[in-house]
């Protein structure tokens, strides 16, 4: 790959195109094995336009992290040596579910942010694209969101064992949720999405309007996550005071928490997720009527 010319500079990251057209942005460096004549050098790189022709070979040798854009697409060199997500996506669907009980084991930078990027690739209402993601790796931060963690689950938990009624299903699931809030702190990585909005109380259109652009890419980031490997799950309670969470992770007022992803190895298995019949969840063009499930339940001509 031959790198043409470099076309700006700026917060630390110098840019290159290449002359296969892709746009690359590099911390100081350019991308693997680029061995290449580019109009910059290391002694210019705080020029916009440095001298033409200045070779650049010694700073090819070393890539560092960047970003390459070209065809729509965007990855960062980062992330080049990281495996490809080829879990069929059939499989991930069916395949995540809600895992809570995490390994403290540190998960890379880049592979996080390979997920947030697929998590970006959801659609936004108006193709805004107002998606806020706050990664939470310092463990004072993730103290004080554990303790707002707690203060809502001591009440909702409390009443979910009431209503569990000893169901052994139910009660393993509290355990799991009970556990997640006792170990908040050694979670590796939570994932605070957000939108870059006000969300209004009322109407309930503009409630469900703005929820339909942020949760699309939650559900994204799951299922990346589980094609990694890692666990993952969607948790609210957190949020439960949005001045609070605001305070803690010091959003703007117009900035609205939606949603925490607590994100790790898992210290269990996925495995097969059980659910209802599909028929019996599916009306006919009115609530009720299971035009499905009674077909299903006929006996088959011949």
């Amino acid at each position: 790959m031959r790198v043409t010319r470099r076309i700006l500079v700026y917060g630390g990251q110098d840019s290159w195109r290449t002359d296969d057209g892709i746009e690359v942005m590099a911390r100081g460096a350019l991308p693997p094995r680029s061995r290449a004549v580019c109009d910059c050098s290391p002694a210019t790189s705080g020029a916009l336009d440095p001298p033409a022709g200045t070779l650049a070979a010694s700073a090819c040798e070393s890539p560092r992290p960047g970003l390459i854009r070209g065809g729509g697409s965007r990855r960062v060199l980062g992330m080049a040596s990281l495996e490809a997500l080829t879990m069929p996506l059939e499989e991930a669907m069916r395949t995540q579910r809600a895992i809570r009980r995490l390994k403290p084991d540190p998960v890379d930078d880049d592979l996080v942010l390979r997920l947030l990027e697929l998590a970006q690739k959801a659609p936004t209402g108006s193709n805004l694209q107002n998606w806020e993601f706050v990664v939470v790796k310092d463990r004072a931060v993730k103290a004080k969101l554990a303790r707002l963690n707690r203060m809502a689950w001591s009440l909702y938990g409390t009443l979910g064992r009431w209503l569990a009624g000893g169901d052994p299903k139910n009660e393993r699931a509290l355990d799991a949720v009970q556990w997640q809030a006792d170990h908040f702190e050694e979670i590796p990585v939570v994932i605070v999405a957000c939108l870059r909005a006000i969300i209004p109380p009322w109407p309930p259109i503009a409630v469900t309007t703005a929820y339909g652009s942020i949760y699309p890419s939650v559900q994204n980031l799951l299922l990346a996550a589980r094609a990694a490997g890692l666990g993952a799950a969607l948790i609210t309670l957190p949020l439960w005071s949005r001045f609070l969470a605001r305070w803690t992770l010091g959003l703007p007022w117009n900035v609205t928490p939606c949603a925490v992803v607590p994100l790790g190895w898992p210290r269990g298995r996925y495995g097969p997720t059980t659910r209802r019949p599909v028929e019996e969840v599916v009306s006919l063009d009115r609530y009720g009527n299971r035009a499905f499930l009674e077909r299903r339940s006929r006996p088959r001509e011949g």
